[in-house]
């Protein structure tokens, strides 16, 4: 969803959070780091400084100060329903123990196109 409203795309979501899900659940439990090539590590870090740039720039352009105000900006946004949709349809079933309900509720139709190298890109222009 963020980078959906900074840029009107945004990058292909699973190797990002499920590796992302497996370092943070083996330093919570004292374990190792899962074994990575350096192609992956460098797509990670990218995504990190790139996600933390669409961060700041979405809060300053808002004047969104607070962590619960911008969750609620990228939660009510009115794209959640067809991202989340999207997310469903062509990322598979694993997604639905972490989404849960999100967007079940409005059965909204999945409006976006692939890109070049794994990006996503809505029919629409992000909002300003």
């Amino acid at each position: 969803m963020l980078g959906h409203l900074v840029t009107g795309m945004f990058s292909h979501p699973n190797e990002a959070w499920f590796l992302y899900d497996e370092v943070r659940s083996g330093a919570v439990h004292c374990e190792d780091a899962p074994a990575v090539d350096w192609d992956t590590v460098r797509g990670f870090a990218w995504t990190v400084r790139t996600t933390l740039n669409q961060h700041l720039s979405l809060t300053s352009r808002q004047n969104i100060g607070r962590r619960a105000v911008l969750l609620m900006t990228l939660d009510q946004h009115h794209d959640q329903t067809p991202l989340v949709a999207w997310l469903r349809v062509n990322r598979g079933p694993i997604w639905s123990d972490y989404l849960g309900g999100t967007a079940e509720r409005s059965g909204g139709e999945a409006s976006f196109n692939r890109g070049a190298r794994g990006s996503v890109t809505a029919v629409g222009a992000p909002d300003p």
